[in-house]
């Protein structure tokens, strides 16, 4: 967004990495008060492989981070839509999808482009571990 990294940097590589990067954030953010602001801990966050994007104050990331951490568990619809209307929606990907063009379709190797690519590709490796262990 605007030149910057949303939610994840390059330290996290894989949904393991995710699940043990939202456990270490969630023990550093409850150690924090409630109304500390995202520039307050980012750096410690940032070490962890977070980025801005989860909330702008120390209450909002947790319950954001306890989300996800949730929908990677045992995916739930409700939570699922939850989460979604929390991130940050970049103007053209609004833009594009009120026109129908999705933004992988006509823009794959912008941000928002390789983002939903991304968050395609660990969605469906979740939904085939999940469907191998039925």
């Amino acid at each position: 967004h605007e030149g910057r990294p949303l939610m994840l940097n390059g330290r996290v590589h894989s949904v393991e990495e995710l699940r043990r990067c939202l456990r270490q954030a969630q023990d550093l953010l409850a150690r924090q008060p409630e109304e500390a602001t995202w520039e307050q801990v980012a750096p410690e966050l940032q070490r962890l492989g977070l980025e801005a994007g989860w909330g702008r104050t120390v209450g909002r990331i947790r319950d954001t981070l306890e989300l996800l951490a949730d929908i990677l568990e045992a995916p739930a619809p409700r939570q699922l839509e939850r989460f979604l209307g929390r991130i940050p929606l970049d103007p053209e990907v609004r833009v594009s999808g009120d026109e129908g063009r999705p933004v992988v379709a006509h823009d794959p190797d912008s941000p928002a482009g390789q983002a939903f690519l991304k968050l395609a590709q660990d969605v469906a490796a979740r939904v085939s571990v999940l469907t191998l262990g039925k």
